[in-house]
């Protein structure tokens, strides 16, 4: 990573020794927080940056725009002849459906990114235009991290009650489930979805409604069109424990995928909560 501000001589006055990302809860958004810490070579005389201004792009060439910012501390920013350390933070509101795509070309792993820098740099009466570019890579833990701190994983599929019996272990099932799907770990998701199912499992009354629905869906075209609404939710709820049988075993193929992962964790938490209670 090479990141540096230079004056109109072209001498180095600082240098990026750091880049990290925290997060925050957004109204309706997530704020992503970028924080640049700075090694600086003293100047002779005082020296200001206005106008200064990031940029996020997806990393690899990508050329997608995620954001763009302007320092906390606001305009103009002094770096005084006395100081060898500056420490600026930048916050970029982050739509839901943005985060949704960052996760998606994340697949699990690391951040890769492209930050833009631009600005001015002022010297007494002289001036020089600041643009720099640099790709860097956030650490996966770092970045889970900054998702928790955003609250994504709390509001990553859509509010839904889950069931009164048990809530502790439900809940405890899901996070587990979430925290797979952010580390990448799919085939851990979709078991854990299992284990949903599993805690939540069926009373009498419905065991013999899906007794008689399998006999009518193994049946003709006739026996399938009689199943009533409550006969293909227990089918359906029978086909989702099914999709999720090969994450407890021997897999022949790649393994389930983050949009597999998430239709199956949504649909069964949506299954579980909508029909409790």
């Amino acid at each position: 990573m090479s990141f540096s501000i230079s004056d109109s001589n072209g001498y180095h006055l600082a240098e990026v020794s750091n880049i990290s990302v925290s997060g925050l809860p957004g109204m309706g958004s997530y704020t992503l927080c970028l924080n640049l810490d700075f090694s600086i070579h003293p100047p002779k005389s005082d020296i200001y940056i206005q106008d200064l201004t990031i940029r996020l792009d997806g990393g690899d060439n990508h050329q997608r725009m995620i954001g763009i910012s302007l320092p906390e501390t606001g305009q103009k920013i002094k770096i005084a002849s006395g100081i060898n350390r500056l420490h600026l933070s930048f916050r970029m509101p982050i739509m839901p459906s943005q985060m949704e795509a960052i996760e998606s070309y994340r697949n699990g792993g690391d951040l890769k990114l492209k930050i833009w820098m631009t600005g001015e740099v002022i010297q007494g009466d002289k001036s020089s235009h600041l643009q720099q570019t640099s790709d860097f890579t956030i650490p996966q833990q770092q970045w889970v991290e900054a998702l928790f701190r955003m609250e994504y994983r709390e509001t990553m599929l859509y509010e839904m009650k889950l069931p009164i019996d048990n809530p502790s272990l439900v809940k405890d099932i899901v996070r587990k489930a979430q925290q797979h799907m952010l580390n990448g770990y799919y085939d851990e998701c979709v078991a854990e979805c299992r284990k949903l199912l599993e805690a939540n499992d069926l009373n009498d009354i419905d065991k013999t409604i899906l007794k008689e629905a399998r006999n009518k869906y193994k049946g003709d075209s006739e026996n399938r069109q009689s199943m009533t609404i409550n006969e293909r939710f227990m089918v359906l709820r029978e086909i989702l424990a099914h999709t999720t049988h090969l994450a407890h075993h021997h897999n022949p193929g790649d393994g389930y995928s983050r949009k597999q992962a998430q239709v199956i964790l949504g649909m069964i938490v949506a299954m579980v909560g909508g029909l409790s209670g």
